[in-house]
């Protein structure tokens, strides 16, 4: 996200608002003609359509403006950008020599909407009109806040009550963020954004599934980059710690590391809309990530581990129980569940993954599609003698006795993650026939 670009298309609404009162406001101020005129100067700046429901002014003070919205470029729906109200005050006399200086503009309840068409494009991109790309041969120097001849100096900036929503071309929500508020002392001036302030955040909902609440930081904002540092929050009950950092140069990376401390297994569950899967126990978790975008942006490593938790109605669990007939694979309690992950083009990878419990251990390794949630793993699958009891002479023949007594069998899967396929059918209709084979999935899928 260009977040310099963001706020520079907002300073030239309101600079431009501020400009045609030196000139203007003699004549027009009371009038709804110097409303119309300031609408249309900022809509031409924007290239989308500005609206401002109500306009207020003192010469000596500042200006206020209600009821605003700034319009998407063609080809997307909705709103850019809308808000209650702007508040600017503003020192007059550096206004005679071209020089805005706000003493304070505070933004009262925006609502930001970050959206691509069906050609993967931001909107962002496009306000104020398709940017060219050029090579740079020296030197990059800040692009520059000043317009028609004006320097802009901002020293302080309030938000209330916020709202940053990502949205794909088919509608569907990346990223909501709300209740976000900010307060700072900020200059910029010839396009130079520096100082530090403060952030907190109520909710991050991230594609409905995942919910970062409370979150507080501090910021500290330079021309190139914003940094939160140290970043807390809270997810599913644990406690959220980390940092993160936005550039903003070139494509907009950022940055984010993050550790979650006893996040309840059952609650994200719940909140992730899963209520046919059961998994619980406290959750450890430690990553590191970076992207420009969405998930198919995203690159990063990591590892998560769950401590006394269970396991009821994972579909590849629900599958090996009923073709090995191992009750407890399909309600299963264990000890240690443990995951090492990186991410890259849209893919999890996951080196290692081991769970734990008395009578079962699966350890393994494979792949993840993040777009379809399709998997590819090898897994090995060892049992406690005891746990075969039940299962008929012809399917323990099929696993390899250990010498410390337990059983082993090595097993691929792959296919959608709520309806995986594995090798175990072939091998096992060998040795147990295709028609007790036949009977244990149908009981499976009834």
């Amino acid at each position: 996200m260009k977040a310099l670009k963001i706020l520079v298309v907002i300073a030239i609404v309101l600079g431009l608002v501020l400009a045609g009162l030196v000139f203007m406001v003699t004549r027009f101020v009371e009038q709804p003609e110097f409303r119309q005129q300031l609408v249309s100067l900022a809509s031409k700046a924007t290239g989308t359509p500005v609206e401002i429901a109500e306009l207020k002014v003192s010469i000596f003070s500042g200006i206020e403006l209600r009821g605003v919205a700034i319009g998407n470029p063609p080809g997307y729906a909705g709103k850019f950008l809308t808000a209650q109200s702007f508040v600017l005050r503003y020192r007059l006399w550096p206004l005679l020599r071209k020089r805005i200086e706000v003493k304070t503009l505070v933004f009262d309840s925006p609502v930001i909407t970050l959206a691509k068409n069906a050609k993967d494009e931001w909107n962002y991109d496009k306000i104020g009109g398709a940017t060219e790309k050029v090579t740079p041969t020296g030197p990059t120097e800040a692009p520059s806040a000043s317009t028609g001849g004006l320097d802009i100096s901002v020293q302080n900036i309030e938000m209330k009550n916020a709202a940053v929503v990502m949205v794909k071309a088919d509608g569907k929500e990346l990223l909501r963020i709300q209740g976000a508020s900010f307060a700072s002392a900020v200059q910029m001036a010839g396009g130079q954004l520096s100082g530090t302030g403060n952030a907190r955040i109520e909710l991050v909902n991230a594609a409905n599934s995942l919910f970062v609440r409370e979150m507080a930081t501090p910021v500290a904002l330079t021309p190139t980059a914003v940094t939160l540092a140290p970043l807390t929050g809270k997810l599913a009950g644990g406690e959220v710690t980390g940092d993160a950092g936005l550039s903003l140069a070139g494509d907009s990376q950022y940055k984010v590391n993050l550790r979650v401390k006893d996040a309840d297994m059952v609650t994200l569950m719940k909140e992730a809309s899963a209520p046919a899967v059961f998994m619980g126990g406290k959750m450890q978790l430690t990553a590191a990530l970076t992207g420009t975008g969405g998930l198919e942006t995203m690159a990063g490593s990591g590892n998560m581990e769950i401590v006394g938790g269970q396991l009821v109605n994972i579909p590849l669990l629900n599958l090996l129980a009923t073709l090995l007939q191992v009750p407890a694979l399909q309600n299963l309690k264990f000890d240690e569940f443990r995951m090492e992950f990186t991410i890259a083009t849209n893919v999890m990878l996951t080196p290692v993954i081991s769970i734990k419990s008395p009578q079962v251990q699966i350890t393994g390794q494979g792949a993840v599609g993040l777009a379809d949630y399709a998997l590819n793993h090898t897994f090995k699958l060892t049992l406690a003698a005891a746990a075969l009891d039940r299962a008929p002479k012809e399917v323990r023949n099929v696993f390899t006795k250990l010498e410390s007594g337990q059983y082993a069998i090595d097993f691929k899967v792959w296919g959608p993650y709520d309806a995986p396929k594995t090798d175990l059918q072939t091998r096992l209709a060998v040795g147990v026939g295709e028609q007790l084979l036949e009977k244990g999935l149908k009981k499976l899928l009834k």
